[in-house]
C-alpha cells in the first residue's frame, strides 16, 4: 500500500515536472524564435525559419503534447471558450477565412499556429495565476536577454545587424525590433514581478529588468521606448485609480485622458512631428511605415469585408503584397506595421469587428473584477494592454502564432473569466453561509430581543 502511494506521489511529481517543462519551453520559444539564429550556427545561411523543417517538426511535436494535456481537462477547456463566446468567435473567423482565400490550403497551414497557440493559452489561464505567470514570462525572457548578450559576444556577425541597421543587436532573434519588443516586454515583466516579491526573489527580478533594459537600449528600436512611455503613464492612472478606490464614476478619467491626448495630438501633431522625429531618430516615413500604410489601405478596400485569409497576403508564391507594397519599397516588408491593418488584411472588416466587440467584453469584465476586488489580474492586464495597443501601432502581435506577447493578452480574457467565477461564487457561498447561520441563530432565539 505505501509502495502504491509512494509510486503515485512521485508519478505526479514527474508529470508537474514535465509540464512545467513544457511550459517554460514554450514561453521561451515563442519570446525568441531562435530558429533562424540555429541555422546560422549550422551554416545553413539565412533561410526562411518558416519552411525550416526541424522547426514546424519541433513546434508540431510541442502543440501534440499540449493537445495531450488538454484532453485531460478538455471539460475544463470547454467551459472556458463557452464563457468567452467572442474571442472564440474570432478564431472561428481565422478557421472559415480558407474559404473565400486564393490558396484554401496553405491558408489552413497558417491557421495551425494561431489555433495551437490559443490552446495552450487557455491550460495557462487554467493553471496559471497572474502572479505565476508573471514570474515565469519574466523568466523566460531573462534567458532570451542573457542568450542574445551571449550571442552578440560570441557570433556578432549574426547577433549585431549590418547594412540598414549597422550596429543594432538582434541577438538570437530574427530581427532587431522583434528583440526591443520583446526586451520591453521582459522589462515590464521582470519590475511587476519583482513588486510582487519579497526577499532575494526580488533582487532577481530587478537584475532581469536591468538585463532587459540593456539589451532593449542596444536594440535602437526608438518604438520601443514610445511604448515605454505609454506603459508609464498607464502605470500612473493605474495608481491613481487605487488610491481612489473602486468608484467607477472615477474609471471615467480614463478615456477623458485619452480623447484629451488624442485631441491634442490631432491638434499639435504638424507642429511637434518634425522636431519628435528628430529626438527618435526617425525618418519622416517612419521607416517607410507610411507607404507600407497606403499600400495596405488600398488592398484592404480591395477586399474590405473578408480579407485575403489568415497569412496569405504577404505570402511571396501568391505576389499580392508586390503589386501593393513591395514593388515601391526597397526592402521586403514582412507585414503591415500596424496590428488592426493586419487583422483587416487576414480577416477583412469582419475580423476586426468581432475583435472590437471581444475587446470591449474584455474591458467590462475587468471593471467587474475591479468592483469586486480583484486587483492583481487588473494591474496585469493593464500592462499588457498598454504593451498590446503602443506596440501594435507600429508592430504586429494582434492574432499572431507563437508570439508570447500575444500569448499575455489571450491570457487575459480566458484568465478573467476564471477569475469572476471564483469570486462570484465564493460571494455565493458566503451569502449561503450567513443565511444558514442567520437562520439557525433565529431557531434557536440567539439575538431575539427579550420579551417584558
Amino acid at each position: 500500500m505505501m509502495r502504491t502511494h509512494e509510486h503515485t506521489a512521485s508519478a505526479s511529481a514527474l508529470s508537474r515536472w514535465l509540464g512545467s517543462g513544457l511550459i517554460f519551453l514554450f514561453l521561451f520559444l515563442a519570446a525568441s524564435d531562435p530558429f533562424r539564429f540555429l541555422r546560422y550556427l549550422a551554416g545553413q545561411g539565412g533561410a526562411d525559419p518558416v519552411t525550416d523543417g526541424v522547426k514546424l517538426a519541433l513546434w508540431a511535436g510541442l502543440y501534440g503534447l499540449f493537445a495531450l494535456w488538454l484532453l485531460t481537462r478538455f471539460g475544463q477547456v470547454a467551459w472556458l471558450w463557452a464563457h468567452n463566446r467572442l474571442w472564440l468567435a474570432l478564431y472561428g473567423v481565422l478557421v472559415l477565412s480558407p474559404l473565400w482565400a486564393d490558396q484554401p490550403i496553405a491558408t489552413l497551414k497558417a491557421c495551425a499556429a494561431p489555433l495551437g497557440t490559443a490552446m495552450v493559452t487557455s491550460l495557462l489561464a487554467l493553471t496559471f495565476c497572474p502572479r505565476t505567470l508573471t514570474r515565469w514570462s519574466a523568466l523566460a525572457i531573462s534567458m532570451v536577454a542573457l542568450a542574445s548578450s551571449l550571442a552578440v559576444m560570441v557570433y556578432p556577425d549574426y547577433a549585431i545587424m549590418s547594412g540598414r541597421h549597422d550596429g543594432f543587436w538582434r541577438g538570437i532573434t530574427g530581427q532587431k525590433n522583434t528583440l526591443a519588443q520583446i526586451m520591453l516586454a521582459g522589462l515590464c515583466l521582470n519590475i511587476l514581478a519583482a513588486y510582487w516579491s519579497r526577499g532575494r526573489p526580488r533582487g532577481g527580478y530587478l537584475a532581469g529588468a536591468l538585463l532587459c533594459l540593456t539589451v532593449m537600449v542596444q536594440a535602437g528600436s526608438a518604438t520601443a521606448w514610445v511604448v515605454l512611455l505609454l506603459v508609464a503613464l498607464g502605470v500612473c492612472i493605474y495608481v491613481v485609480l487605487s488610491r481612489l478606490g473602486r468608484s467607477l464614476s472615477w474609471v471615467l478619467t480614463v478615456p477623458t485622458l485619452v480623447l484629451t491626448l488624442a485631441l491634442v495630438l490631432l491638434w499639435l501633431g504638424p507642429l511637434v512631428s518634425e522636431p519628435l522625429l528628430h529626438l527618435l531618430n526617425r525618418d519622416a516615413g517612419l521607416s517607410d511605415r507610411i507607404p507600407i500604410w497606403h499600400g495596405v489601405g488600398q488592398a484592404i478596400q480591395d477586399r474590405l469585408w473578408l480579407g485575403y485569409g489568415y497569412g496569405q497576403f504577404w505570402t511571396p508564391a501568391q505576389g499580392i503584397a508586390i503589386s501593393y507594397i513591395r514593388e515601391f519599397l526597397l526592402w521586403d516588408a514582412p507585414h503591415a506595421h500596424n496590428g488592426l491593418l493586419e487583422l483587416a488584411l487576414n480577416l477583412g472588416l469582419l475580423g476586426v469587428g468581432v475583435f472590437a466587440l471581444a475587446l470591449v467584453g474584455m474591458l467590462v469584465r475587468l471593471l467587474q473584477l475591479w468592483r469586486l476586488g480583484e486587483r492583481d489580474l487588473c494591474l496585469f492586464a493593464a500592462l499588457v494592454l498598454a504593451l498590446t495597443t503602443g506596440l501594435n501601432a507600429s508592430e504586429v502581435t494582434l492574432l499572431t502564432g507563437a508570439n508570447l506577447l500575444w500569448v499575455l493578452f489571450l491570457y487575459v480574457p480566458l484568465r478573467s473569466a476564471v477569475q469572476l467565477w471564483q469570486l462570484l461564487t465564493q460571494a455565493a457561498v458566503s451569502a449561503t453561509t450567513l443565511r444558514a447561520g442567520a437562520a439557525c441563530a433565529e431557531r434557536v432565539g440567539v439575538g431575539r430581543p427579550t420579551e417584558r
